[in-house]
């Protein structure tokens, strides 16, 4: 991190931690928070750590991410009442990420978890990322469809919020979105531009299309 980046960052970072975190936690400022961040309705337990504290274990709102792909001016992190976000390890966020959760909602970053610039994440229910994921720039990843639809006549939606799992060492290429209801298995890749709907229980694919599809089995890949 620059020099100047930290000291600009550090009023921001000391107040967000010190707001989520009891004060053994929170000393540590374990959540470093870049200055262009928007913090909305964070509050005392809406941020979780499973693993030990240190300085800037996770960074968010930090880092251009990739030269040349043009960077949200602000990065957003809002956390409802009720509402949960939880590190089980080091985490980057670059500049321009938006992470939402409404309702209840509850996601889950596994261990060395990466995410490039202007990245939108939003939970009503559960998004849940295994380790050693990696998201490209511009992707959205959201477990509902944002309003409720109404078949004429009923009182219920019929457009129901589902969760989302996100196995261990995926790579999910740029301007992909996925979708409620979604599962992606472990060391598989999402195309650039895809489009996930639905569950792909099996590892070492590559889904790729809109919708997408499984296009190649028994790869690996490597960061």
């Amino acid at each position: 991190m620059g020099l100047l980046n930290v000291l600009v960052s550090l009023p921001k970072t000391i107040y967000f931690n010190f707001k989520v975190f009891p004060f053994q936690v929170a000393k540590k400022l374990p959540v470093f928070i870049g200055y262009r961040t928007v913090l909305m309705n964070v509050h005392r337990g809406s941020v979780e750590l499973t693993c030990n504290p240190q300085f800037g274990l996770i960074k968010f709102g930090h880092g251009k991410g990739s030269f040349g792909v043009e960077v949200n001016k602000h990065s957003y992190l809002k956390l409802d009442n009720g509402c949960k976000v939880v590190f089980h390890g080091k985490a980057n966020l670059s500049e321009g990420i938006s992470v939402r959760c409404d309702n209840g909602g509850i996601i889950e970053f596994g261990a060395n978890f990466a995410a490039n610039q202007n990245c939108f994440i939003a939970s009503n229910t559960l998004v849940k990322f295994g380790d050693d994921v990696l998201l490209g720039w511009n992707i959205n990843v959201r477990d509902s469809d944002g309003h409720h639809i109404y078949l004429q006549d009923k009182t219920e939606p019929f457009n129901l919020n589902k969760s989302i799992s996100i196995g261990n060492s995926v790579w999910i290429a740029s301007y992909a979105n996925i979708l409620k209801g979604s599962k992606i298995s472990d060391n598989s890749i999402v195309g650039y531009g895809s489009l996930v709907t639905k569950e792909f229980n099996e590892s070492q694919q590559i889904l790729a299309g809109v919708p997408a599809k499984v296009v190649k089995q028994n790869i690996t890949w490597r960061k």
